[in-house]
């Protein structure tokens, strides 16, 4: 199922299951195997068509190689990481990202998306519970 699987696995248990919940979904696509190829995108969007997922082709990989060097490394071998997912909070700062500095904080993060969706679950709804707080909506709101 691969990546792929993991993408509808997001849209199914994620995003369909939680539509009243602030999230931003960005998915980085690249070519990992065969069948990832700039032609399969358009058909690869389809399976995440929520409206708060952004989608991105990064021929150069840039993104998976920026998460193997700069994020505590997930269980894999190679120059670039692919199939994970890193979930963080609505206080998380994204500052001019330097190529050693990881935005923070961090909820959680997985790899492979399926073997690891449990750890994307408890993440997820530790983040609707801090969100139910009066303090975390005005955070989240922003």
């Amino acid at each position: 199922m691969g990546c792929l699987g993991g993408a509808q696995w997001i849209q199914d248990y994620v995003l369909k299951k939680n539509p009243d919940v602030n999230l931003k979904v960005y998915t980085i696509w690249y070519s990992m195997i065969k069948s990832d190829t700039p032609e399969a995108f358009p058909d690869a969007r389809k399976v995440l068509p929520d409206k708060r997922v952004s989608h991105y082709w990064d021929s150069k990989k840039e993104t998976g190689k920026w998460f193997k060097e700069v994020v505590p490394q997930l269980p894999h071998t190679g120059p670039v990481q692919w199939d994970a997912f890193y979930l963080y909070g609505p206080d998380a700062e994204w500052p001019e990202i330097k190529l050693e500095t990881e935005p923070g904080p961090r909820i959680t993060m997985g790899r492979t998306i399926l073997q690891a969706r449990k750890k994307l679950l408890e993440g997820l709804d530790g983040l609707k519970q801090a969100s139910a707080s009066p303090a975390a909506n005005a955070t989240v709101n922003e």
